[in-house]
């Protein structure tokens, strides 16, 4: 579970919670199109046969800031809590609510 899926999972049960059942369905049957884009990137990089064997350099700063990305994206899928208790409390403090 990563954080893109957790925050699609809260923004449509936000909306299916309004009363706009039409919208979230619309919202998942495009979420499931852009599934096909993403497995069609997952198939090139795993299946296809590679055309070109040239190699990318990737600076040694890029893979840190990829690798702690990476890490925040997967402990905001699997922990998403604590970020959402500070995107309420800032929500609450900027509409007023209690």
């Amino acid at each position: 579970m990563f954080a893109g899926f957790t925050s699609k999972f809260y923004l449509f049960n936000a909306v299916a919670s309004q009363g706009f059942l039409l919208l979230v369905g619309v919202a998942i049957v495009s979420s499931l199109i852009s599934l096909y884009y993403y497995l069609t990137v997952a198939r090139y990089l795993y299946i296809e046969e590679i055309s070109d064997d040239s190699v990318i350099y990737v600076s040694f700063t890029s893979k840190l800031i990829l690798i702690a990305l990476f890490i925040l994206m997967v402990l905001g899928g699997v922990y998403p809590s604590p970020l959402m208790d500070l995107i309420q409390t800032a929500t609450d403090s900027i509409l007023k609510i209690g």
